[in-house]
């Protein structure tokens, strides 16, 4: 976890207060006086000459902290754009590269320090593109780079840097313990080309790309944060508008998408919550939502009153019944309408299948899902209701194609008949395909729904024409299905299932409404 300049800086003074008595230890006004002192005639510079002739000719802006007398000083450095960084800089005699500057606020991310009694080692990490370059030879080209540098130490050089390097490992524990306690939601991204994850807590958004880079940012800095759509039409991208840094991850998948905006969602809540606790917060989100439990026990009670985990639309018999005790009558209309009705059954019992199977798994979505996401699980409640809806038309339109058939209604019959044969309700493959969706436990409930969206749709779509094309003949047919089934069990299911149907009806109206208003 990166640290702040200002917790570097007590870092830096607090160890330097502790040592600052000890001979191995330079001052700030030591380390001048070492580096103004002219070269010897007979030896040439010295190290600490070299390293103030390196740091004038690069126009560096630096102010000498303290050091160490094997040549390791603590400065702080001032980059053209005006941030200054507190840095470890030292000299290693090399025509390409000689001085080395190593912001500490990269320190165990970018680079190491490891320490014995004998050396104190500077270790690149292997995610770096940085690198020390040290001489084989006299030529400006005589080097080759490496990615450790060591410099000799005694005892009690070895013991500062310890003691510098615990401090900074403590206070970056305590940080990183102190984001976790703090977190509110992680996102993990995947595609293709990158890994992303977003740590959301109430002040910080905590960016961090393929485990290298990483930016802390305040959410109160954030002047704008959403996803915009790229030149190409399937590219969409996360942008971050700050300074520094620029936050830009790219993402191609519409699973990932709908993740991007519901965490855009809850930044923007958190940042009209600012210096709030993480409990205030969470008070706050959930208050925007319906309560999860309440969701919960509306959906069962009003698919499985009995909650014996069975689908109540399920547990009448209305279309086998019906088929069964008029099978004679349908023979003698037409030996080949038995086979169709047969076909029609298995596809209506494949359907109450997928059915069955769909609620388990909503059931166990809304269960699971987070409490602070309840719109998703209302949404996935939402395409389920229009599932039954679907299963409901064509259960009911099914028992009035029977009934039609048996009054010599050949007009409804055949407007029925047409209509099924459209959405290919005769051949169960479609049907069979979306089981396979739903047997893969692997497969996401959202991309199960997306997959199977658009043809529900048109079904339903289908069957409302439908219901307003045969309307006329309803009543007719409605003291035929009642006699017929009145001599078996399904009559109240029959009588449910057009509750259900006329409820549904009026809750897309409510919806609807509900949405004009908004």
């Amino acid at each position: 976890m990166k640290l702040k300049e200002s917790e570097i800086k007590l870092i830096l003074d607090s160890t330097f207060e502790k040592y600052k008595n000890e001979s191995f230890l330079l001052s700030q006004s030591q380390i001048q006086e070492l580096c103004n002192k002219k070269p010897s005639i007979w030896k040439g510079e010295s190290y600490w000459n070299s390293l103030n002739r390196v740091l004038q000719k690069g126009k560096l802006k630096y102010e000498f902290l303290f050091g160490t007398v094997n040549g390791i000083v603590f400065c702080n450095i001032t980059i053209p754009n005006g941030e200054t960084y507190y840095s470890i800089i030292f000299y290693n005699n090399n025509p390409v590269s000689g001085l080395n500057v190593l912001r500490l606020y990269d320190l165990n991310e970018d680079f190491y320090i490891k320490t014995t009694t004998k050396q104190i080692r500077f270790i690149y990490s292997e995610s770096s593109r940085s690198k020390f370059h040290i001489s084989t030879g006299s030529g400006l080209y005589d080097y080759k780079s490496v990615e450790e540098l060591y410099f000799p130490c005694d005892e009690k050089t070895s013991s500062f840097f310890d003691e510098f390097l615990n401090q900074f490992e403590e206070i970056s524990t305590s940080k990183e313990q102190k984001i976790e306690d703090e977190t509110i939601k992680k996102y993990f991204f995947n595609n293709v080309y990158s890994k992303y994850t977003f740590i959301i807590t109430p002040n910080t958004l905590i960016f961090q790309a393929n485990d290298i880079t990483e930016a802390v940012i305040q959410l109160s800095e954030i002047r704008e944060i959403n996803l915009k759509e790229g030149l190409a039409k399937h590219k969409k991208y996360f942008q971050i508008n700050i300074d520094y840094p620029l936050v830009h991850a790219s993402f191609f998948d519409e699973t990932l998408i709908s993740k991007a905006n519901e965490m855009i969602g809850l930044i923007k809540i958190i940042q009209k919550s600012q210096n709030k606790s993480k409990a205030e917060i969470l008070k706050i989100i959930n208050s925007k939502h319906v309560d999860k439990s309440s969701l919960i026990n509306v959906f069962i009670n009003e698919f499985d009153k009995n909650q014996d985990s069975v689908l109540d639309v399920l547990e009448s018999k209305t279309f086998a019944d019906i088929l069964k005790s008029n099978q004679k009558q349908i023979i003698e209309k037409n030996p080949d309408y038995i086979h169709k009705f047969v076909k029609l059954s298995n596809y209506i019992k494949t359907k109450s299948d997928n059915l069955q199977k769909l609620f388990i798994r909503t059931k166990e979505y809304v269960e699971n899902n987070d409490a602070l996401l309840v719109d998703n699980s209302i949404k996935e409640v939402d395409f389920f209701k229009g599932m039954v809806h679907s299963y409901n038309l064509i259960l009911f339109h099914s028992v009035n194609m029977i009934t039609a058939l048996i009054s010599d209604d050949l007009i409804t019959f055949y407007e029925i008949y047409e209509s099924f044969d459209k959405l290919a309700v005769f051949n169960s493959n479609w049907e069979n395909d979306v089981t396979q969706k739903l047997m893969n436990v692997e497969n996401k409930l959202q991309n199960v729904i997306d997959s199977i969206k658009e043809m529900e749709s048109q079904i339903c779509m289908q069957l409302e024409i439908l219901t307003n094309s045969v309307e006329s003949s309803f009543d007719s047919l409605e003291e035929s299905v009642n006699n017929q089934l009145s001599a078996t069990n399904s009559l109240l299911g029959f009588n449910n299932l057009l509750t259900g149907i006329q409820t549904y009806q009026m809750y897309k109206i409510n919806t609807n409404t509900k949405s004009l208003g908004k």
